[in-house]
């Protein structure tokens, strides 16, 4: 497969990258700082690409469509639609779980639990780009006995062991969405969120 430019976008946790990938497997990441930082620095860093001329020379837009954060979440799905929208670029969707397996550079299946707030936690198993459990949203009370996890937010209380994040964020997309890239895994649409529960302004309005 020849090389290509991405952007990769994922907001759904408090690490959140912002990175474009260059035709010469160059990997450029801006750092977004703090959640309340995340709308203003991104929309800073695509104006700069902008600028470069470098979005309208896009391969794929490659986007973490969850679950996590629902402010990041709609935030990187908005901005990869704009970019869509104008430039008709083709789009690759990544969990955000599978993502999260993928920092950890194991081979085998990793469990991914995120602290989902109100007692809940996203749960799911992934082997690259293979979900070997389906997502959900479960009480923390319900989850299952794990001798080993992945998270950058785990739910306070629960046993096993966090394994740690060898790798960046960014290049852990970079390379799912390469296998996704050669896998024909590119759809034409827009992008799909995967929240898996109810935002809490939905919570209070039920």
């Amino acid at each position: 497969m020849r090389a290509m430019r991405l952007l990769l976008l994922d907001l759904a946790v408090h690490a959140a990258p912002v990175a474009a990938l260059a035709e010469d497997g160059a990997l450029r990441a801006f750092a977004l700082g703090a959640r309340n930082e995340h709308a203003r620095k991104l929309a800073a860093a695509l104006e700069t690409l902008g600028q470069e001329g470098w979005l309208a020379k896009l391969d794929a837009i490659v986007v973490g469509v969850g679950p996590g954060s629902f402010t990041g979440v709609r935030l990187a799905l908005a901005s990869a639609a704009g970019l869509i929208a104008v430039h008709n670029t083709p789009l690759v969707e990544l969990s955000s779980l599978a993502i999260t397996a993928a920092q950890t550079a194991r081979a085998e299946p990793v469990w991914v639990v995120e602290d989902a707030r109100a007692g809940f936690a996203y749960l799911g198993c992934w082997q690259g780009l293979v979900p070997v459990k389906e997502e959900a949203c479960v009480p923390v009370a319900e989850l299952p006995k794990l001798d080993a996890f992945a998270a950058h937010e785990p739910p306070a209380g629960i046993g096993g062991k966090c394994l740690p994040l060898v790798r960046a964020r960014a290049e852990a997309m970079r390379m799912l969405a390469e296998e996704a890239l050669a896998k024909g895994m590119v759809v034409k649409r827009f992008p799909r969120a995967r929240y898996l529960q109810p935002s809490q302004a939905e919570r209070n309005a039920a």
